[in-house]
């Protein structure tokens, strides 16, 4: 049985759960992803929709392009979820701002070619 995943923005203003097991672990090394987190790589668990649920606080919002919608606290500025219209029943919540992150570690990387060279290899 899945025991939910908690997380919380860096104020701790906004707190969420995820109520079902990740389809995915992954890290991204695209530049949108670098730009949007300002990290070499960001760490996502991809999840059902259903299964994301705020429940303290309010996200905010910004379209980095067409389809594509970033959330993150509009207090402290802590990226939490990505959304996709090519995903529609998806949710990308950022492995960083979870309360346990050690209990989903990515095991693939997505867009290695973009991956800086310094940066390690998973």
């Amino acid at each position: 049985m899945f025991e939910p995943l908690h997380g919380r923005c860096y104020c701790g203003k906004l707190r969420f759960e995820v109520t079902s097991e990740p389809s995915e672990t992954v890290v991204c090394h695209c530049p949108d992803c670098r730009r949007a987190i300002g990290a070499q790589s960001v760490a996502w668990i991809f999840v059902a929709k259903t299964s994301f649920n705020i429940t303290n606080g309010q996200l905010k919002s910004f379209s980095s392009r067409e389809g594509i919608e970033r959330f993150f606290c509009g207090d402290c500025g802590t990226s939490i979820a990505w959304e996709s219209s090519e995903y529609p029943d998806r949710v990308d919540i950022t492995i960083g701002s979870l309360d346990e992150p050690a209990r989903v570690p990515p095991d693939k990387a997505l867009h290695r070619r973009f991956r800086i060279p310094w940066a390690s290899r998973i």
